[in-house]
């Protein structure tokens, strides 16, 4: 079974294929054409930096 493509790659490509790739980082998943970028998919690519957005706590 051939390797996921990394989410460095796919937003290097700039749009959703439609392939229903796994790492998808684009709204709304495996749309083809889609251009807007998950935000809680970025950073869980293969440099595994982990980063999530988190809004801040109300007080």
């Amino acid at each position: 079974m051939p390797e996921p493509l990394s989410v460095e790659f796919l937003l290097k490509r700039g749009y959703c294929c439609g392939s229903s790739c796994t790492n998808c980082p684009y709204l709304p998943k495996y749309q083809k054409g889609a251009r807007e970028v998950d935000p809680f998919a970025v950073g869980f690519g293969s440099s595994g930096s982990g980063y999530v957005p988190v809004a801040p706590k109300k007080e």
